[in-house]
């Protein structure tokens, strides 16, 4: 997942590629554990499978990673239907987030900003994403 952002973020700027990209946030989003986390990273060959690793940093960068194609690309349709595996990637890196009293209003209040906040932004990235991004 951390090398697909970095190598997506270099092709913006070069081969510009989207359908590269895309495929492999697909290949990510078909992958999932039962409570949402996504691979580190995914096999293609002999079948596409995930890989035994499960980093929550990356969890937390599939959102991104979507955004970013969506605003480079354009292609708002392919960021909306990843939507949901956004969400779960999300739930599952909020999931960290603890305090002592990890059941309390304040860390629940924390989950909720902290979500609203994501959606908050990728809905104004998909409202602007018809403004394709320059390097």
């Amino acid at each position: 997942m951390g090398d697909l952002r970095l190598q997506a973020l270099a092709n913006y700027c070069t081969f510009k590629d989207f359908n590269l990209v895309k495929r492999c946030l697909y290949m990510f989003a078909a992958v999932p554990r039962e409570d949402g986390s996504l691979p580190a990273c995914v096999f293609e060959k002999p079948k596409l499978s995930a890989a035994s690793d499960y980093i929550v940093d990356y969890d937390a960068l599939f959102g991104p990673t979507v955004y970013d194609y969506a605003v480079a690309s354009g292609d708002t349709e392919t960021a909306i239907e990843l939507w949901p595996t956004v969400l779960k990637s999300m739930n599952m890196a909020l999931a960290h987030l603890t305090d002592i009293h990890s059941g309390s209003a304040l860390m629940r209040m924390i989950r909720g900003e902290v979500l609203m906040g994501i959606a908050t932004i990728t809905v104004t990235a998909m409202r602007g994403a018809a403004h394709r991004a320059t390097c």
